[in-house]
């Protein structure tokens, strides 16, 4: 994984997940781990933002599997079509969640997990 350092005022946009399920795995989430290694992080003041952009909330989040690229590169389904979410449900469920849910330790070192509408999402803390 390769560390990113903050940059002064910046926007941060995710497609990852939106982006790996419509790809069927081509593109994946990227990793994100939020380090603090210095004192002064403490006492420094950052502004920034964040968004993730997403389809419609009604497209459902199935892979686009008449993609030739992906047809050729096989496709790794995040769940089974019939119980994927709305593009807008799966925000809601990531949004409502964050700091909310009581998360599991994984088998995994230093990764959590939880279950939202049937799909494992992992927390790289």
């Amino acid at each position: 994984m390769e560390r990113q350092t903050h940059k002064a005022d910046s926007n941060i946009v995710n497609a990852g997940d939106v982006l790996e399920f419509l790809t069927g795995g081509f593109y994946k989430a990227p990793s994100i781990v939020s380090y603090n290694l210095l004192p002064t992080n403490h006492v420094t003041p950052v502004s920034g933002s964040s968004t993730s952009p997403t389809p419609d909330d009604s497209i459902k989040l199935i892979p686009l599997s008449e993609s030739p690229v992906l047809q050729r590169a096989g496709i790794e389904c995040k769940c089974d079509d019939s119980i994927a979410p709305a593009a807008g449900a799966w925000r809601v469920a990531r949004v409502s969640a964050y700091g909310s849910s009581t998360l599991k330790k994984s088998e995994e070192q230093n990764i959590e997990e939880e279950v939202l509408h049937g799909i494992l999402v992992k927390h790289y803390n």
